[in-house]
């Protein structure tokens, strides 16, 4: 009888181990799962963001000399920080727009080709573009 009542209990705490296991392997996946998912967001937020940064650039290039145009670059993406960097100028064959995250472990970034020539470098906050004498100035009062 009492070998019974023991095979029983370890019976019980076989399964209830085994249960354990199951449900922290299922939560391993769903965590990692979860993870995949937000780093997929914040590309997704990243690259919309230098979409919108090019569109306004490519427009810049395809009108006539004078215009002038401000727009805002948001301080953080989704709570996040980012930083952005203008790459080139008039020199080169084209220039490069690259944003990518701040302190994040994986180095998420987004890089966009945009036309040569441009001046000058994005902020967070309030930018100005304007063209002169087909150059694109971006936050640059010298051009």
């Amino acid at each position: 009888m009492i070998n019974k009542k023991s095979q029983s209990a370890i019976e019980l705490s076989m399964i209830i181990t085994l249960m354990f296991l199951i449900f922290f392997i299922f939560f391993m996946l769903m965590a990692d799962k979860i993870v995949d998912v937000q780093e997929d967001a914040n590309l997704e937020n990243l690259d919309d963001l230098a979409k919108v940064i090019k569109e306004e650039l490519v427009l810049a290039n395809g009108v006539e000399d004078g215009y002038f145009r401000t727009f805002e670059i948001p301080q953080t993406l989704n709570g996040l920080n980012f930083s952005v960097l203008v790459l080139g100028g008039v020199a080169v064959n084209h220039t490069e727009l690259i944003l990518s995250f701040v302190d994040s472990p994986d180095e998420l970034s987004h890089v966009e080709r945009l036309p040569k020539s441009i001046i000058g470098n994005l902020t967070k906050g309030v930018n100005t573009i304007s063209k002169n004498g087909g150059i694109i100035c971006i936050n640059n009062d010298g051009c």
